[in-house]
């Protein structure tokens, strides 16, 4: 079964076979053709951000090197904050 993604609810099957089945992670790495790495991450997810850990991202996100009117008030803020004409 090798292929790049797997849905959430393959994702807790394959932890719920270590975690509650006691397999250990390289058996269920060879089973499902996984690096026991990749399963070590989704571990990892689950026990740190739930099920939503092992959602799969929507599409990759982008950032803009231009600074945001949100950056520019936070170095406003800032500013005030250190200058001794401000307290």
């Amino acid at each position: 079964m090798s292929r790049s993604s797997f849905s959430t609810v393959e994702k807790l099957t394959i932890i719920n076979l270590i975690r509650n089945v006691h397999y250990s992670i390289n058996e269920v790495a060879s089973m499902y053709n996984l690096n026991w790495s990749t399963i070590r991450s989704w571990i990892h997810k689950f026990e740190t951000l739930g099920e939503a850990g092992l959602e799969e991202a929507k599409s990759n996100t982008s950032y803009s090197n231009q600074p945001t009117i949100r950056s520019y008030f936070q170095l406003i803020d800032l500013a005030c904050d250190q200058s001794p004409y401000f307290s």
